[in-house]
């Protein structure tokens, strides 16, 4: 979300709470996350106390960066050059702004994309439809897109038209079963249409 370099997008990312003071401070300096030139607009009415940034050389040059465009390459490539510590590499990528790049570059292993999933980490519309769970909280959030992340709404849609499609069409009897199921149901979005389509069929 904090890509759409969106101004009222951010105030509603930076009031949520568990989010990373780091992240807090970039948002409430205006940086962008996307190819945006910064600084965005903050509303100020917000008496939200951060956590003072620890002085270091690092956070001095990162200061120079103007956008965080310029900052994610600047990591990957230091990545590349000498890898991170075993700390920073098992970190970095669970916080929402580690550069996509860096994230990246640190593999595929099952175990890591495990922690990817724990954190809320989402690496596109597909891999959330398919993959997360339940289906009624994942439909909740895919219903925000045309507000919160309408640059990915599309990919969201290539994902669930076909399958929409295919599975209930214009069967009243499909969709009748997928809202009752759908308060209860534990798997996927696709494992819910598919069943409903089965049971509507049967």
């Amino acid at each position: 979300m904090l890509q759409q370099d969106d101004p009222a997008i951010n105030e509603i990312v930076f009031r949520h709470r568990p989010l990373d003071e780091a992240v807090r401070r970039d948002i409430a300096r205006g940086r962008p996350f996307g190819g945006a030139t910064g600084p965005l607009p903050f509303s100020r009415r917000y008496d939200i106390a951060l956590a003072p940034e620890p002085p270091s050389q690092v956070v001095d040059g990162l200061r120079r960066v103007k956008t965080k465009r310029q900052a994610d390459r600047a990591a990957s490539a230091a990545d590349r050059t000498e890898a991170l510590p075993g700390y920073a590499r098992r970190a970095l990528p669970v916080r929402i702004d580690c550069p996509a790049e860096v994230r990246a570059q640190f593999g595929s292993h099952p175990k890591f994309a495990n922690r990817l999933r724990e954190a809320g980490i989402v690496d596109s519309p597909r891999e959330y439809i398919e993959e997360w769970k339940p289906a009624e909280s994942v439909l909740s959030v895919l219903e925000l897109g045309p507000r919160l992340f309408p640059g990915r709404e599309a990919e969201a849609l290539d994902v669930l038209g076909p399958l929409v499609r295919r599975e209930l069409g214009g069967n009243v009897e499909a969709w009748a079963v997928l809202e009752q199921l759908l308060p209860t149901f534990t798997g996927t979005v696709p494992e819910l249409v598919v069943t409903c389509g089965a049971i509507a069929h049967a």
